[in-house]
């Protein structure tokens, strides 16, 4: 893992900290500072630093948010994430400013508190796995939907359809058969069936999760994996993950991550990196379900199908 570390030119002293820190922690990183010797040209050094780097740390203020450089660093890992696996990026708070529009769902390091305890966490993010990481199973297989909804998930939970205006027509679960087992059949239906006419506007699946602790899980880099597919009505799916502030209260649900999935007529494995989907700064124990929620305003037409399958947490996407 190589480190490129984006900043505001006024924020160098926080950066020069910052980036000394990393290293004395034997991490690699790409500074500029570091990097940059007298007659190169800035654009092509920082354009291969990119592109030698998989990580990039970039550091929020209000000058940084203003700075042209940033934007574009920004908008650089994030053009590679969508062919790369691989890439991370964290946003570091020097200051309290408003997230920019594509890092808001991204899992973020705040150092406007206490920096030092910000810093050590970034630390224990970016070092290798630690034992508590190396002491975790490679694969932790969810659901499979071979049981389907008679008996538990591979966690020991229930599954269960939910409907948004309460009628079970809107959403029915099936399960048929995908090679040596079967797979989950999410039938949709936005039609209305009741009197007066209520259109539901949201339907979802759930599996339950038994008050699992994911903590361990979400801070060791894992990934949240399925294979999914529809018949082209439906667009895309939102995946949801929920604890419970409260157990066993249903009711003190509490959502902690989510995240939006293209759909298309082929299967295809889906690979969602828990820091990434995270909300910042909430908990990871007590987790309550995983549900996978269909729009009416993002299928064609009433009535659709999308398939669902391993389910799994994974230390590499599949």
């Amino acid at each position: 893992m190589k480190i490129f570390i984006s900043h505001s030119a006024k924020d160098r002293d926080e950066a020069r900290n910052i980036a000394t820190k990393l290293k004395n922690s034997n991490l690699d990183v790409w500074y500029d500072e570091w990097s940059l010797q007298a007659g190169d040209s800035l654009v092509n050094k920082i354009e291969k630093g990119i592109a030698d780097s998989n990580t990039l740390i970039v550091l929020l203020s209000k000058e940084s948010m203003r700075s042209r450089w940033v934007k574009s660093e920004i908008n650089a890992f994030l053009n590679r994430s969508l062919s790369e696996r691989n890439i991370s990026i964290i946003p570091v708070l020097l200051e309290k400013v408003l997230m920019p529009p594509l890092l808001k769902d991204r899992l973020y390091v705040d150092l406007t508190k206490d920096p030092e305890v910000g810093l050590a966490r970034l630390i224990r993010q970016l070092s290798s796995p630690a034992e508590e990481c190396l002491g975790l199973p490679e694969d932790v297989l969810i659901d499979d939907f071979n049981r389907g909804m008679v008996g538990p998930n591979r966690l020991g939970g229930l599954t269960l359809v939910y409907h948004e205006n309460g009628d079970p027509s809107s959403l029915r679960a099936t399960f048929i058969n995908r090679g040596r087992g079967k797979s989950l059949a999410l039938s949709y239906d936005f039609t209305s069936h009741q009197t007066p006419p209520v259109p539901p506007q949201f339907v979802g699946y759930a599996t339950r999760l038994q008050f699992a602790n994911w903590k361990e899980f979400l801070e060791c880099g894992y990934w949240l994996s399925f294979d999914a597919s529809s018949d082209g009505n439906a667009r895309v799916a939102a995946v949801e993950i929920k604890r419970l502030t409260n157990p066993p209260r249903e009711d003190s649900r509490q959502e902690i991550a989510k995240w939006q999935v293209d759909l298309t007529l082929e299967w295809g494995r889906i690979n969602l990196k828990l820091r990434d989907i995270a909300y910042p700064e909430l908990p990871w124990d007590n987790l309550w379900e995983i549900c996978f929620v269909l729009f009416r305003d993002n299928v064609v037409g009433d009535k659709g199908l999308v398939l669902i399958d391993n389910l799994s947490l994974s230390r590499q996407p599949k």
